[in-house]
């Protein structure tokens, strides 16, 4: 029987205090009191609850014992359609190699990323940490293989866009997509999606799964422009104690 909450190891190492996170998404009337007392006894000063948004009578239970929302996640999903028709090659687009490319450029780029994410909405978490969490993303993708795969647009021999892949099966997911503010509007993130879907096609993956903030609203039309279809929302709180 899966456990209702556990201790999140490396978010209490990284934040320096002790986090938790519920395994639950529905249901947490019945179990509140179970969670509220595994936190006191455990000593849990953060706990993360993800929550469907359909379920009013969890929404309010959370309300009353003060879990805040910090995000609102919207999980989108395109099918990989089989067809082969002829494509151009875009020579922008290459796969990051440590020997020859510069991780600094892509941290760079990170920083306007990490400002939308949840921990830059809980004002109990410094502004650097949120910055210095997606940074380790950035590193823990290239160096310690969080990520299978990275794609980086250079104009110029600078990196102006990357984007990060997993790989489970014959799904893949976006683990972080960013272009430099200097090189908005110029199509890069649609460059890099179609980039990828082409990979994917060619490699025989099924579904391409990506999720943002319903407040990244340019994100999602991005993703919606490129026939990404919602799959689900789900609710992101914070408590803490």
């Amino acid at each position: 029987m899966k456990k209702l909450i556990d201790i999140l190891s490396w978010d209490s190492d990284f934040l320096g205090v002790k986090v938790a996170k519920t395994n639950i998404t529905d249901g947490i009337v019945e179990n509140i009191n179970e969670i509220m007392s595994f936190i006191s006894e455990n000593e849990v000063s953060l706990i993360y609850h993800f929550q469907d948004p359909l379920n009013k009578k969890d929404i309010f239970s959370l309300n009353d014992h003060g879990f805040l929302i910090t995000d609102e996640k919207v999980i989108l999903k395109k099918k990989i359609e089989k067809k082969h028709e002829i494509r151009s090659v875009n020579h922008s687009i290459t796969e990051f190699s440590k020997d020859t490319d510069n991780i600094n450029e892509l941290y760079e780029i990170n920083k306007l990323v990490s400002e939308i994410s949840r921990y830059a909405y809980d004002a109990r978490i410094n502004p650097d940490k949120t910055k210095e969490l997606y940074r380790l993303w950035i590193y823990n993708g290239i160096n310690n293989g969080f990520c299978d795969r990275t794609f980086i647009y250079k104009i110029k021999d600078k990196i102006v866009g990357f984007i990060m892949m997993k790989f489970k099966g014959k799904d893949a997911n976006i683990s972080l997509i960013g272009v430099d503010i200097q090189y908005r509007r110029m199509h890069i993130g649609s460059d890099l999606i179609d980039y990828v879907v082409e990979y994917l096609r060619d490699y025989d993956f099924e579904n391409l799964y990506v999720d943002t903030q319903f407040r990244n609203v340019k994100g999602l039309n991005l993703y919606l422009s490129k026939k990404f279809v919602i799959d689900s929302t789900i609710l992101v709180y914070h408590k803490w104690m």
